[in-house]
Parts: C-alpha cells; structure tokens; sequence
C-alpha cells in the first residue's frame, strides 16, 4: 500500500536527536490498529503529501503491522538485522517474507536506501531450496515487481549459475515445479539469461561471497546514477589489488 504517490525519497537524519522525541506522533497500523509511536522528523520525508499533525493520530490500516514494524526500526537505526545463517529451511523462509514485504513497500514508497539495505540483507544469506530462492517466493517476486527490476535480476543471475552443475533430471524437475507454480515469466528471463552466458553476458550473482569480496552495487538503485560505497570499496580493493602485482614486477612502477 503506497503511503503517498510519486514521493522520491530524499533521506534521513543520520542520528536520532533528543528534540526527535518530543517529535513523536502515534500511528496505529494493521486491521488491529497495533501503535505505534514514531518521530515525525523521521516519518515525514515518506509522506510529504500529508500533514502529520502533533495532536492527530494517524491510521495505516491497510499495511501489515510486522511490515511496519521492521520499516520502524529501520527508521531509528538505519539498518536492518542480517538474516540469520543458522535458522531452519522454514524459519528461514518466513524471515525471508517478511523482509520482501518491506522491499515491496520500500519500492512504493520510493526508499532506495531502504530496499537496497534489504537487497544486501537476502545476498548475505541465500540458503533455499535448490540452493536459491523457493517457487513460492519467486512467484511472489514477479508478481510485486516490473520487468528488469533489481530483485528480478538477482533471482535469475543465481539461478542460472547455481543450476549450472545441476543433474539434468534434478534441472527438469526444478522447471517443471516453477512451471506449475506459474513462474512462466521467471523461467523466459532464465532463458534469455542462460543464452546471454553462452555470450558471457551474465555476472556471478554471489562471487563476492566465495571470494572475501565486497559485494558492490550491481543490484541496487541509486538516484542519478551515483555509486554506494560498496562499490566503491569493491573497485578500491580492484585498485589495490593491481597496485600489489604492479609493484611486485622488476621496473615496474608502483602508487
């Protein structure tokens, strides 16, 4: 649910001030109207188009209160908690829809900082089924996202390369099981993408990981085209990395 329409997001403070909680406003969220207190520093720069008054309390009633909740903490904090390596296929999973629902709300509201948060949150732990995302949640994907969207890409980048050693029976299955959970639309973009690897078009979606390597900004959105610095420190270790072998050669100059 969209909280305001066509509404960039133009960023937060980056720490909470004491002034901030004289600041606070009560919005109830969800069909049980759970409360919530929540600056109105923070809180306003998502929804310029609506006047949140000191002495009114705000109703959300059609967003997910556990959607809220995580948005809240990432509100206060700037982050979100990394997705625990250790939990169970099931408990992962329902971890892992939580966070989608927020990336799905992030998208609307226009928070790139935000679903690029969680976008680093699910390439930090990746351990479904087949190695990869289950069918349910890829359905789940392409049905909230627009064709090329970052997410979209990141679950056929990995697929295409983690099924790559796949038994070919083991693969057909996994088609036949996307096939009948209608992930019509994901199985064409691993075509195209598994054609595009024959060109060597298509990244390792999870290269960093195997390697120590900072994952950089391949999957994230940023305004105006600007790097994060993932990126930055990912082409700086490059840099650093080239600057060793250069120094290491006989006349070579070094930096």
């Amino acid at each position: 649910m969209p909280l305001s329409s066509d509404c960039p997001y133009e960023g937060l403070p980056d720490v909470i001030t004491f002034e901030e909680f004289d600041d606070e406003i009560t919005v109830y969220v969800g069909e049980k109207e759970r409360k919530f207190k929540i600056s109105k520093t923070r809180l306003q720069p998502i929804l310029p188009h609506i006047e949140l008054d000191d002495y009114i309390s705000h109703h959300l009633p059609d967003l997910d209160e556990r959607t809220f909740e995580l948005f809240e903490h990432w509100l206060r904090n700037k982050t979100l908690d990394e997705l625990n390596q250790d939990e169970e296929e099931e408990e992962a999973k329902a971890t892992m829809l939580e966070y989608l629902d927020l990336y799905f709300e992030a998208t609307e509201w226009g928070i790139q900082d935000l679903w690029n948060v969680i976008m680093d949150r699910f390439r930090g732990r990746n351990k479904c089924e087949d190695g990869y995302f289950p069918c349910f949640l890829i359905k789940k994907i392409y049905d909230n996202t627009e064709e090329g969207a970052p997410l979209r890409r990141y679950m056929v980048d990995g697929f295409v390369f983690k099924s790559d050693g796949w038994a070919p029976d083991h693969l057909a299955e996994c088609f036949n099981r996307h096939c009948r959970k209608g992930n019509h639309d994901f199985l064409l973009d691993c075509y195209k993408a598994a054609l595009a690897l024959a060109r060597a078009d298509v990244v390792d979606a999870d290269f960093h990981v195997e390697f120590g390597e900072s994952p950089g900004c391949e999957y994230h959105k940023h305004r105006d085209g600007k790097e994060c610095g993932l990126e930055r420190a990912r082409k700086r270790r490059k840099i650093g990395q080239t600057c060793e072998r250069t120094s290491g050669r006989g006349g070579g100059d070094s930096y």
